[in-house]
């Protein structure tokens, strides 16, 4: 009788890094490398393929500004896929600025996540384990984005209250630790 033990290993999500620059893919593989296996493209269309054979991808973390095809031409072409898998999969968005115009830009286009490359390893973790999840893409709905505190608050802004309520759950659990410690410091 023979036993399977590769039952018993945890398989780690794939995240698939697209930027053009190796200093950038190196220390994000770093910040992740723990927790994720990963697989690196130079440029965009180096991204679309790999996503197109490769189909353990659970999150993109792309830049937006690579030769060949951009962020914007990949979330396009991601977000207009024909393959569901594809089309559905959590796009995080990595960006040396953190100006507004750039962000509703990259939301507009498909963008799940917005982070500045100067992200601290622990959030980014954090982001990359709820996106990974299975589930994710289907939570998200038709815009496959599943808002992080920042983008509920700016939907909330912008009157998008509905498109809220489906994740409150998950955005409760999240906010837990920063409510306890607002709750601690209130008690002083």
């Amino acid at each position: 009788m023979t036993h399977d033990t590769t039952a018993s290993v945890p398989v780690k999500p794939r995240v698939l890094i697209a930027d053009d620059s190796r200093i950038v893919r190196t220390a994000l593989v770093r910040r992740i490398g723990t927790g994720f296996e990963f697989r690196e493209a130079l440029d965009g269309e180096q991204a679309w393929e790999m996503l197109l054979l490769d189909p353990a991808i659970r999150v993109v973390i792309t830049d937006l500004t690579m030769p060949r095809l951009d962020g914007y031409g990949l979330l396009a072409r991601i977000r207009n896929s024909r393959v569901r898998r594809i089309r559905e999969v959590p796009v995080v968005v990595i960006s040396g600025s953190d100006e507004q115009d750039e962000r509703a830009r990259a939301r507009a286009a498909g963008a799940t996540d917005l982070i500045t490359k100067g992200i601290a390893a622990p959030h980014l973790l954090a982001r990359l384990k709820i996106l990974s999840r299975p589930d994710v893409a289907a939570e998200a709905g038709d815009e496959s984005q599943v808002p992080d505190i920042g983008m509920a608050l700016q939907w909330l802004r912008d009157g998008r209250h509905a498109d809220v309520v489906p994740h409150l759950p998950r955005l409760r659990t999240e906010l837990a630790p920063l409510l306890e410690l607002m709750r601690d410091q209130d008690a002083r």
